[in-house]
């Protein structure tokens, strides 16, 4: 979560500072993002982020390959190449390529979604499904950033596997001034808790106050006005 919030301020940014220099020059550039962490679904996401690049694919890349106008199974191939290709756009190793491998995956599932709620004719504009919609995507671009940020799949493997709690979930023992909750009720559901003061780890307390602060940001703050 904090590197999904790192790499979206600050590319964020200075793609906002690029567009205010550029307009000291007389010169227009696009909007660059437009609050993609609020987007209910990964494709409403790749219209939101990172916009430059994403008409780039869909015209250059997306189009000519296609589109969607030769059939069902040729949009499937269509999206995957093109994301693969976003992938390797980014950098040439295979955390790159699983990374975009990846958002391909989830934008082919969130067309059949759209696909099978247009067949279907079912209406889901209730706010526990647009609130649920929108957690589901933040959680699997974060959970996908993790291949982006990872220096190899070694270490992406580590990463998710703890992330996923698939050695169980560890916890700093900071949280927890009383251990009475922690010893009656975590401990059983087997939880661990580790010394921060040992890793160096120092105000996690105040991590999760900022990442906090971050998401209200991002989640409620307005959009920008040239977008």
């Amino acid at each position: 979560m904090a590197f999904a919030l790192q790499i979206y301020f600050d590319f964020s940014s200075y793609s906002d500072m690029a567009i205010g220099l550029a307009r000291m020059f007389g010169v227009k550039f696009p909007c660059n993002f437009d609050s993609p962490y609020r987007a209910t679904s990964i494709i409403v996401f790749w219209e939101r982020w990172h916009r430059t690049l994403t008409r780039f694919l869909r015209e250059y890349v997306y189009f000519s390959l296609g589109g969607n106008r030769k059939g069902h199974f040729r949009q499937i191939l269509n999206i995957m190449a093109t994301m693969l290709l976003s992938g390797l756009w980014h950098g040439a190793g295979w955390t790159y390529i699983i990374w975009g491998g990846l958002h391909g995956a989830f934008l082919v599932i969130n067309h059949q979604w759209r696909l099978w709620l247009k067949q279907t004719k079912w209406t889901l504009e209730h706010w526990t499904y647009r609130v649920a919609s929108l957690l589901l995507t933040f959680f699997v671009v974060s959970l996908a950033w993790t291949f982006f940020r990872a220096p190899s799949m070694h270490v992406a493997k580590a990463m998710l596997t703890n992330m996923l709690a698939f050695h169980g979930v560890s916890l700093p023992d900071e949280l927890f001034v009383h251990g009475g909750f922690r010893d009656k009720f975590l401990t059983p559901l087997g939880f661990h808790f580790i010394d921060t003061t040992a890793l160096q780890i120092k105000h996690y307390e105040n991590a999760l106050g900022t990442i906090s602060l971050l998401l209200f940001i991002c989640w409620r703050c307005p959009t920008p006005s040239n977008c």
